[in-house]
């Protein structure tokens, strides 16, 4: 695993619980028995559900070894960052670039594999993120997680060569990461409305169309679809 890969991600949802009955109907998932704080881990995936009074779409963790000095660059730069804090899983802190996107770095168990991206129904294909200035962030973050960022579109990046693809998009409001997971089904929608969520018209980046959903909670995801 390499500095600058994805090594896990989350939900943070107001009620798990809920949030659990709405993605095993939509994608099958099972889950882990809840922890002390009521997260549960999504099995047979490097991502979980927390409760949080705080609605973030996702919090995506990055692998690197260079912790103290990416925290230091995003701050030098106009940016900010949390003081490094250790975890039983290692050391961790949260930046905010400049132009608004959050991402949280992790170092810990360097053996562990990265994210992948998967295809099967409910895996996760991607993740993605608004920003004030997509180049500027696509530019920025290029540069602290020496990731290969080019253009597909006005105003949108894509991040391609780690295990797990990322999409870059301009806003007037930045976002937090939103994740977007894989499915085939034709009904999908028909599924979203009748467990009370809302689906969006499509969009496509480089013949992959994508929608967004809202689960009855009001939490917003991505849905990319592929062949049946």
């Amino acid at each position: 695993m390499a500095h600058g890969d994805p090594v896990f991600w989350s939900i943070n949802i107001l009620d798990v619980p809920r949030a659990k009955r709405f993605f095993n109907s939509l994608f099958d998932w099972t889950y882990s028995d809840p922890g002390p704080s009521g997260a549960v881990r999504i099995d047979g995936m490097l991502g979980s559900m927390h409760p949080s009074d705080v609605r973030n779409p996702a919090t995506i963790w990055i692998r690197t070894e260079q912790m103290p000095d990416i925290v230091e660059r995003v701050r030098n730069a106009g940016g900010r960052a949390t003081d490094i804090i250790e975890t039983p899983q290692g050391i961790t802190s949260t930046i905010v670039e400049p132009d608004g996107v959050r991402l949280a770095l992790s170092w810990g168990d360097h053996d562990a594999p990265p994210v992948q991206a998967s295809s099967v129904d409910g895996g996760l294909a991607a993740w993605s993120v608004e920003s004030t200035s997509a180049q500027r962030s696509a530019e920025f973050l290029g540069e602290l997680f020496q990731w290969s960022v080019r253009a597909i579109g006005d105003d949108v990046y894509v991040i391609d060569d780690r295990p797990l693809r990322a999409i870059i998009k301009q806003a007037d409001v930045p976002s937090e990461p939103r994740l977007c997971f894989s499915a085939s089904d034709p009904s999908l929608d028909q599924v979203i409305a009748r467990l009370g969520g809302e689906l969006s018209l499509p969009v496509a980046y480089e013949d992959k169309p994508i929608v967004t959903a809202r689960d009855d909670q009001g939490y917003l995801f991505d849905i990319q679809s592929k062949p049946s």
